[in-house]
């Protein structure tokens, strides 16, 4: 599985699949999507703060979209955002963010409704794991326990994907090939970029719910999140309309307002 093999997106972007794709974009779209690669692979920054930077890349690729300035932009806020990495300012400018977790509480469960509403084997033993290990994580009034969930992430998730590498960074690495980042929605860059944030929220909080049912994660158990939640997402258009508007809903229309999602109160 490509989470599991850190050579699996070894391969030079010129040539990729997206090479006549890109060739045909705009721009800003070929820009925006090497510019990306090269913040999420920089070794200064986590995931987390990878995309921090990306969502600030992508604001300047909003103003590129929108005619406000040239694509060369692109670049220079680039090279600008490699600085601030290399000195820890966009590192601490992620510790500064705040943990909205009434805002996590909101977007996790109405994104999960929408699955058990949805999900096409929601009746099977698959979803019903992920599913059960989140009902022991409810509040006394069936909410969402956003803090014992960001805890087990903490304690227990985050330290088991560690075994295992980066996997967040290739997944997003392979999300933003697969899914023609940042033209994912033919929209504004921002919109996809907003999308790509929830899909790491959302499996970050599979992830941490099942490691607290099994105190710890195994590769059957990161593989299960992953694909529970991508059944669902890669396959029901619905989803994407019904996530787009819990996003303008609760105002997650800032970088620092969907990237807040990340935050896990540490």
């Amino acid at each position: 599985m490509i989470l599991f093999s850190p050579d699996a997106f070894m391969f030079e972007r010129k040539e990729s699949g997206l090479k006549n794709l890109l060739s045909t974009s705009p721009l800003w779209a070929s820009k925006t999507y090497d510019n990306s690669i090269d913040l999420l692979l920089n070794e200064h920054l986590s995931w987390q703060q990878a995309l921090l930077a990306i969502g600030l890349l992508i604001n300047t690729a909003d103003k590129v979209w929108g005619n406000e300035v040239d694509a060369d932009q692109l670049d220079i806020r680039l090279e600008q955002l490699m600085l601030l990495a290399e000195k820890g300012v966009l590192q601490e400018q992620y510790k500064t963010l705040a943990y909205a977790d009434k805002h996590q509480v909101q977007a996790f469960a109405t994104i999960h409704g929408m699955f058990i509403d949805v999900h096409p084997r929601r009746d099977g033993e698959r979803f019903k794991t992920v599913n059960d290990a989140i009902s022991t994580l409810l509040n006394d009034d069936k909410t969402v326990d956003i803090d014992k969930i960001n805890h087990a992430w903490n304690t227990i998730a985050s330290p088991a994907l560690e075994e295992h590498g980066d996997i967040f960074k290739r997944y997003i690495l392979y999300y933003i090939y697969h899914e023609y980042f940042p033209l994912t929605l033919g929209d504004a860059p921002q919109s996809a970029f907003r999308l790509l944030v929830l899909d790491c929220f959302m499996l970050r909080c599979y992830l941490a719910v099942i490691a607290h049912k099994n105190n710890g994660l195994s590769e059957s158990d990161i593989h299960l999140c992953f694909q529970v939640y991508h059944v669902v997402r890669q396959h029901k258009p619905t989803f994407i309309k019904g996530a787009t508007a819990m996003m303008e809903k609760f105002n997650f229309s800032s970088v620092a307002g969907i990237i807040s999602l990340l935050k896990t109160g540490v």
